[in-house]
């Protein structure tokens, strides 16, 4: 096994784990992007909002995302457990969706 290999998994993993906190919800900002192949249509992505006690802000400009305004207790392990298969921050969509700084 080349030297390097063991260093290069170790960098590889931090950088996954950093970016995944970066991109992940802030406590209290009061929305949640979510994305689920299953909820592709908006009956679906509303019973996984409506888990959380949030509601559907707007659609998140790619497949699958959803924008959610949610309720101030709500967490990204409701929105997990309700179907959802990725929760991340809406702002990170701006940089894979073309959503200008203010529709979110």
């Amino acid at each position: 096994m080349p030297c390097w290999l063991p260093a290069s998994a170790v960098a590889a993993t931090t950088f996954v784990v950093l970016l995944a906190e970066a991109a992940g919800p802030k406590p209290g900002t009061g929305s949640v992007a979510f994305w689920s192949p299953a909820a592709a249509d908006l009956p679906a992505a509303a019973t996984i909002a409506d888990a959380v006690g949030g509601r559907i802000a707007r659609a998140g400009g790619l497949s699958g995302w959803w924008i959610v305004a949610t309720a101030p207790d709500a967490d990204a392990a409701g929105l997990y457990r309700a179907g959802a298969w990725l929760v991340v921050d809406p702002k990170f969509l701006q940089a894979c969706a073309r959503i200008a700084p203010g529709e979110i």
